[in-house]
């Protein structure tokens, strides 16, 4: 991939046509001034550009599962030396907490393991099965 606007009609063709914006308040949808906390979202890809000219010419554009309002779309911003406060900081804090579940991707493995009749009850994943 070449340019950020081919990533971006990439993802728009996979299905991520609302395009969010950060501000102040977290990642808004331009379209229905819905604000998330950026925290809470789920990034399903990441696509970095960087300038052919000049480095500083960097971008970053996320493809969001579930956007402020419950859409999937993405966020394009600018990173390093050019990124406004509001794109450092929805940048830095995107996805880092899951939205409804707390359960780890290990327990996750653990549970389905023990649904699947696959593990004895109380073994931990890694444990060796017969």
């Amino acid at each position: 991939m070449d340019t950020e606007e081919e990533g971006v009609r990439r993802l728009e063709a996979a299905g991520y046509v609302h395009h969010f914006v950060p501000d102040a308040e977290g990642l808004r949808c331009p379209e229905c001034e819905t604000v998330a906390d950026p925290r809470t979202v789920t990034v399903d890809e990441t696509v970095r550009f960087e300038g052919s000219s000049s480095p500083g010419d960097e971008s970053v554009v996320f493809a969001i599962a579930n956007g402020p309002c419950g859409h999937r779309g993405t966020l394009v911003a600018a990173y390093g030396p050019n990124a406004s406060p509001d794109e450092a900081e929805v940048v830095r804090t995107l996805g880092q907490e899951p939205a409804d579940d707390p359960i780890t991707a290990r327990e996750g493995a653990e549970l389905d393991l023990m649904e699947a009749d696959a593990s004895e009850a109380g073994a931990e994943l890694g444990d060796e099965m017969p």
